[in-house]
């Protein structure tokens, strides 16, 4: 079978119960194995589980280790990435940057190996893990044994503090220091710097609620509210909202003027959310003098939001894109990309997605059904 990174090999059935039987055996004499305060796999050669304890039966609420004997880690922890390939977990072109596996392949010679690992599941939930992975040898068979710890909690946390106590707090500041301004101006100077406060405000007012909301949709209590709205007019709004932008200074939004106004029934905040979040990643990408164009079409049963820049993304950060976790603005970012196809395929039932090439550059878009019973998966 076909692969892009790791050995596609698997030992058959009667192989894997062999391991199985092997270690659990040597796992009922070896107390201690037991008393591990978290979630343990063991894998064979093959990277196929063999055991698991019972915090990680727990967690991927299984009843039984055979439920899951022979399967790989991203496989029973339903990673996107596990199934798009035949041979599964890690053969995939994005396998290359998993850190579970690279925990798994540099654990050889008895040596741990750490690393952090981020999965995107099959349900759109995000899991951030920590693994720690070993080669042992019980009779003459070789095994990797790998810690789990779930760090999602914790690096949710982190990611809020950052945006709440570093991104916010700025543009707190800068209203604070803006309004200190307007106090000492006579009324016709302070007329200006009022509608200049009132931009600033209307964006801290904005980051707030959209961390709100991508709170609620983890926390699956989103409340979607569908209305009959025209596409091109949403597009606009959100436009008008950023070109004052701090992010925008020195760049030039365009509306491309094909874009059409087929009538859509959807949510109308949840578009402009998805839309201000493409918009904005679009122009920290874009240098000085640079252009992003946002664009609509009908195309078939469905309707085709995308944001254009000219900036390649290399393939290294492509594989990344929609994890949690990742960004490459600094530690503790990267809930732009991933709350773009949290609320586009889990609340509007659509699906997210870009392409990028180092002629055209980079475009990133979201597809909503334009009627209920057509699968978005299906569109190429």
């Amino acid at each position: 079978m076909k692969t892009f990174f790791a050995s596609p090999d698997r030992s058959d059935k009667a192989e894997v119960e062999h391991s199985h039987e092997v270690y659990n055996a040597f796992a009922e004499e070896q107390y201690m194995i037991k008393l591990i305060p978290d979630m343990l796999l063991v894998l064979n050669e093959n990277r196929q589980i063999i055991y698991a304890n019972k915090m990680m039966l727990e967690y991927l609420k299984v009843n039984d280790v055979r439920e899951i004997l022979g399967r790989r880690q991203g496989e029973v922890l339903h990673c996107t990435n596990a199934e798009k390939m035949e041979a599964g977990c890690g053969t995939a072109l994005n396998c290359a940057y998993c850190g579970a596996l690279k925990a798994v392949q540099n654990s050889a010679n008895g040596k741990t190996a750490k690393e952090e690992c981020r999965i995107l599941t099959n349900a759109n939930d995000a899991l951030d893990l920590t693994i720690n992975a070993t080669t042992t040898i019980v009779k003459n068979d070789t095994f990797i044994v790998v810690i789990i710890k779930d760090i999602s909690a914790e690096k949710r946390k982190k990611a809020l503090e950052r945006i709440f106590f570093h991104d916010i707090i700025n543009t707190a500041g800068g209203i604070n220091g803006l309004s200190d301004l307007v106090a000492r101006l006579s009324d016709e100077e302070a007329s200006e710097y009022g509608k200049l406060l009132y931009k600033i405000s209307s964006h801290l007012v904005e980051e707030i609620v959209e961390q709100r909301d991508l709170i609620s949709a983890e926390n699956n209590e989103l409340l979607v509210r569908n209305l009959l709205i025209n596409p091109r007019e949403q597009i606009a709004s959100v436009i008008a909202l950023y070109s004052e932008h701090i992010v925008a200074s020195q760049k030039t939004i365009v509306l491309n003027e094909t874009t059409s106004e087929h009538l859509l029934e959807t949510d109308p905040v949840l578009v402009r959310r998805i839309l201000g979040n493409l918009l904005k990643n679009a122009l920290e990408a874009t240098g000085k003098g640079g252009t992003v164009t946002l664009s609509g079409k009908k195309f078939r049963n469905y309707y085709i939001f995308s944001v254009h820049n000219d900036r390649y993304i290399e393939p290294a950060i492509q594989a990344q894109i929609f994890n949690r976790s990742f960004s490459t603005k600094g530690a503790d970012r990267g809930l732009g990309t991933y709350s773009i196809k949290l609320l586009t395929e889990k609340y509007l039932k659509g699906r997210a997605g870009f392409f990028s090439d180092k002629l055209h550059g980079t475009d990133f878009y979201f597809i909503l059904r334009d009627t209920p019973e057509t699968n978005p998966a299906k569109v190429e």
